[in-house]
């Protein structure tokens, strides 16, 4: 039987385990690593200051991993809105990182490039 190519995602930091997200994230990476019928690949996303503890971290699961810094949005920049934009923002939409989402669009092109070279190593692929 043809092992399944699994394509792991995730935004939350696995370096450093402090908190829920992290913890639970890492214990999918744990199981889904340990399946013999799994060829697991993670890409984690964050900031650049968390590459190198994210890869340390997914090193020692042996899974083929790739780290995608996230770009800083612009308005971020912006003195005077922002607080507004931090704080206010995030209560008019319904996810709390949709408004930061709008600038990462190479996540998506990244992924995208992914799945097809894994597609070309075999005919399967579970998102």
């Amino acid at each position: 039987m043809e092992k399944q190519n699994v394509l792991y995602f995730t935004m939350f930091s696995l370096g450093s385990p402090s908190n829920g997200a992290s913890i639970c994230c890492l214990n999918h990476v744990l199981r889904l690593s340990q399946d013999s019928n799994i060829n697991l690949f993670v890409v984690a996303t964050g900031t650049e200051n968390q590459r190198e503890a994210t890869a340390v971290q997914l090193d020692k699961f042996g899974v083929e991993h790739y780290f995608i810094p996230l770009q800083e949005a612009p308005w971020k920049s912006w003195t005077k809105l922002k607080y507004f934009l931090n704080f206010g923002l995030p209560f008019f939409f319904r996810y709390y990182h949709e408004f930061d989402s709008f600038n990462q669009e190479h996540i998506s092109n990244y992924i995208v490039n992914l799945c097809k070279k894994i597609l070309l190593r075999s005919s399967s692929l579970m998102i």
